[in-house]
């Protein structure tokens, strides 16, 4: 990414397809490059890939069974709470995550969503016409 931002002259889209889901402690070196790139007037969408047969995350969906959690002891649920004990930890690595690249101004979208291609046509747009109003 900074290779990349070093060559750009005009404003530039990086559109950065990467799995850090679970990455939580490794990310200083990407966000020092996003800062680069933030710095230098380029835009960064961050686009994370989803795994399959799991929900998509939303944030009240977050919160609701964060309090939800726990409450059966049923011991022939035990596959039931496994599940999700996995939805909810990839949920929350999802929350951290956007918390994080939204604090830099990066948008942070699941790649199994409908919402990544629309946005990133948006942007495309966007730079390529500066002067012309929006519709």
């Amino acid at each position: 990414l900074v290779r990349a931002v070093g060559k750009g002259r005009d404003n530039e889209l990086f559109v950065l397809l990467v799995d850090l889901l679970e990455l939580d402690d490794c990310l200083e070196p990407l966000l020092r490059a996003v800062r680069v790139a933030l710095g230098r007037h380029h835009q960064v969408v961050l686009i994370c890939p989803w795994p399959p047969g799991l929900a998509l995350p939303s944030t009240s969906e977050i919160v609701q069974r964060g309090a939800r959690m726990g409450k059966t002891s049923d011991p022939r649920s035990t596959i039931h709470a496994w599940d999700q004990v996995t939805t909810q930890r990839f949920h929350l690595a999802y929350q951290r995550l956007r918390r994080t690249f939204t604090r830099l101004g990066v948008v942070v979208l699941c790649a199994a969503s409908d919402e990544p291609v629309p946005l990133i046509l948006s942007r495309l747009e966007r730079l390529r016409s500066p002067g012309r109003p929006r519709r």
